[in-house]
């Protein structure tokens, strides 16, 4: 099967030049440097590295250089987003959703007034941002503590995260092994890792 024709002005070739991103939950933009990326395509995932950490941000276009030529602009884009860290993003995104749903549950209970907005993960494993539409109090800021330790715990047991650390075991990338991964993509989960001889 080919793969669809992408259109001329959606494609970028990058070398030292800076692209439009849209990053975060909220779809913030912002003016990213880009150093021997390859090519970009309007639209398409990439990993970057912004104030807040790593994120995932989506390429909206190329960009004129900052007024001040030692501006880092608003982060840096370090490659395009692989399947490994799509597959990442999947599983940090679920987690993220179920710390929405025990923080949701824990305002109920509690007769908190608080609205929360969203959960957002970044690509780091380790880092929540909890989006609310008012200020809040002391007591709810320990309880988002106790969520963000429950978090990275979960992160750190997962079925995915040992992927990560370890690979799939013995006899990883060999042809009895890759479709036992443990996961659809045989292998392609733990090759981050560099554990995988696939």
């Amino acid at each position: 099967m080919l793969a669809p024709e992408v259109p001329e002005q959606d494609l970028f070739e990058t070398t030292q030049s800076w692209v439009l991103l849209r990053v975060g939950v909220l779809g913030q933009i912002g003016r990213f440097s880009t150093v021997e990326c390859g090519l970009l395509v309007r639209g398409h995932r990439t990993v970057c590295r912004t104030e807040r950490g790593l994120e995932m941000g989506i390429v909206l276009g190329l960009a004129s250089e900052p007024p001040q030529v030692a501006s880092t602009g608003d982060g840096k884009v370090l490659r395009r987003a692989t399947p490994e860290d799509e597959l990442l993003w999947g599983h940090l995104r679920q987690l993220g959703e179920e710390a929405f749903a025990s923080c949701v549950g824990w305002l109920s209970e509690s007769g908190s007034s608080a609205v929360l907005l969203d959960v957002e993960p970044l690509m780091d494993g380790r880092t929540l941002y909890f989006h609310f539409l008012a200020e809040i109090d002391q007591q709810l800021q320990l309880h988002l503590d106790r969520l963000v330790e429950i978090y990275e715990k979960q992160v750190r047991a997962s079925k995915f995260a040992n992927l990560l650390q370890h690979g799939c075991g013995p006899g990883c990338g060999t042809s009895q092994a890759k479709n036992g991964c443990g996961s659809k993509g045989g292998c392609a989960v733990c090759k981050i890792a560099q554990k995988c001889g696939a």
